[in-house]
């Protein structure tokens, strides 16, 4: 806080002089002019979305959270707690296996599981079976929508599945809300994401869901415009636009949250669509279940919970509860814990701190560098210069980053499910 007639000066240096140094100095400089305050009074004005904004675009997620964790708030009320929350689980979501994470998950759970095992009877399908009814009743439209929590990883392993049933039913277009719609068109051309494609994007689950889609030879589309009068019929509107250019075109839409309800009473985005295309599209919600059934996926007819008094929102067709695992053992094949020693790691004072280790294809990092989407991220604590991380077969390059953003570890590391190489 700075009291009357008292000055602050800030001087950064950068240690390489680039393009790209200035313009992390700079941005680093406007982050810690907004967390300065002139007084107790502009102290109650600081909001934790203002201090997530300034380093949404940092890639060491342990910063990001250190900020929001110790922003400076006195007394917030229920709706800035919520906020926290909310953007803790966001970041915590791109760091995979996170103790932190998984609490708070439970923490938001525990309140909304609803007892389901009761319910598992004729119309409702469970695992495979539930992925093959969703191909089938795909067939009597040519939109399918499917939403998401931006928190929850295991909603894109979903999609992915999606994704490759849909494909053998025609479907070829896929419209993404958390893609940037002024990048789809670079996605489009060189086959995988970045993290300038999308902010969610950068989720290790959410890039292999894109990686995926391109892969199956779908167009990747991106639709929303958050600043506008009308987001709802904004995104319906651009959604349609893809009909229009293709009039046979078949299209998964994977929304966000409640834009996947097509009732008259809530009016969001699959309302707009219906009203705008005249067709009437197969809605999943993936969001609204809590249960206590175990089976990884269970799919169940909305008109099941509409005579029950646990505020569950039915405007969709299905109702979708997602158990998938969130691991990254149970969603890579021929995946094998390596041991690797850090050759290249700097000294640093505290090593009961955590680091974030970011492992990214090879071919993709050489390209873009650091604008480049990992395919796992983990927290770990080097024990005596030594690391265990789960890869998959393939050819990598890692990042370590300390809290503190120093860089503890930079290379390629190829695992060919054998003695990990260093280069």
């Amino acid at each position: 806080v700075i009291t009357q007639n008292k000055f602050i000066r800030i001087i950064l240096k950068a240690k390489v002089k680039t393009s790209t140094s200035l313009k992390s100095i700079q941005s680093d400089a406007e982050s810690l002019l907004n967390m300065i305050t002139a007084d107790t009074v502009q102290r109650k004005r600081i909001k934790y979305i203002d201090v997530f904004n300034n380093y949404k675009s940092e890639k060491n997620y342990l910063l990001t959270l250190s900020k929001i964790r110790n922003t400076p708030i006195d007394s917030p009320n229920e709706k800035e707690k919520w906020m926290q929350f909310q953007l803790l689980r966001t970041v915590q979501s791109f760091i995979g296996e996170y103790k932190n994470y998984e609490d708070g998950i439970k923490t938001f759970e525990s309140s909304r599981q609803i007892k389901v095992n009761d319910m598992l009877a004729d119309g409702v399908y469970k695992n495979e079976e539930a992925l093959r009814k969703i191909a089938e009743f795909s067939k009597d439209t040519r939109i399918v929508i499917l939403n998401e929590n931006h928190w929850y990883p295991n909603h894109r392993i979903l999609a992915s599945k999606v994704l490759k049933i849909l494909k053998s039913e025609g479907y070829t277009y896929l419209a993404v809300e958390a893609v940037n719609k002024e990048k789809d068109s670079v996605f489009n051309k060189i086959g995988y994401p970045l993290r300038s494609t999308g902010y969610y994007v950068q989720e290790p689950f959410f890039g292999q869901f894109l990686r995926e889609a391109k892969q199956l030879e779908y167009t990747v589309k991106g639709y929303d415009e958050e600043i506008i009068a009308n987001r709802e019929i904004s995104q319906a509107k651009n959604i349609k636009k893809i009909l229009d250019s293709n009039p046979k075109a078949k299209i998964l839409v994977y929304a966000g949250v409640d834009h996947v309800l097509e009732d008259e009473k809530n009016k969001r985005m699959a309302f707009y669509l219906k009203k705008y295309t005249g067709i009437d599209p197969l809605t999943i919600n993936q969001v609204e279940l809590v249960g206590d059934s175990k089976e990884d996926i269970v799919l169940f007819p909305s008109s099941m919970f509409k005579e029950k008094s646990n505020n569950i929102k039915t405007g969709t067709d299905y109702l979708l509860l997602n158990n998938i695992s969130r691991k990254y053992e149970d969603y890579y094949e021929s995946i094998k814990e390596v041991k690797v020693t850090l050759k290249k790691v700097n000294k640093r004072q505290d090593k009961s701190k955590p680091c974030l280790v970011s492992v990214y294809m090879y071919d993709e990092y050489k390209t873009y560098k650091s604008g480049s989407v990992p395919i796992i991220n983990k927290i770990c604590f080097p024990i005596d210069d030594t690391i265990k991380i789960d890869l998959p077969r393939g050819n990598f390059w890692i990042d370590i980053l300390d809290s503190s953003n120093q860089n503890l570890f930079t290379g390629n590391i190829k695992n060919m499910n054998m003695d990990v190489k260093h280069q």
